[in-house]
């Protein structure tokens, strides 16, 4: 994947994957060739509005890529051999964020 795909759970930037048309033509992953070296999560901001900048700011200054779908929805990877879920629990903890990484 050449981005963070918030909509495809357990799918990273940098994997490589094997997809299949659908019916109406939109792209559906159905394999995980190949890992690429990142861990990824969706983001779920419950009051909307400008409420996920200051967290996914504060994400990307630790390393992570950021897909930005919905003021609500976001999805972000970072190197696996970060500490990233910590952060993640910590903003958690502080009801900024509900995250999910599958």
């Amino acid at each position: 994947m050449c981005g963070c795909p918030v909509l495809f759970p357990g799918v990273a930037f940098g994997d490589t994957v094997r997809v299949i048309a659908s019916g109406e033509g939109a792209l559906v992953v159905t394999e995980i060739v190949a890992r690429g070296g990142y861990d990824s999560a969706r983001l779920w901001f419950e009051d909307g509005g400008v409420s996920w900048l200051e967290p996914t700011e504060q994400l990307a200054a630790e390393g992570c890529i950021v897909d930005i779908y919905t003021e609500r929805l976001v999805g972000i990877s970072w190197p696996s051999s970060t500490d990233l879920p910590k952060t993640l629990k910590r903003m958690e903890a502080e009801e900024l964020l509900v995250y999910a990484t599958e």
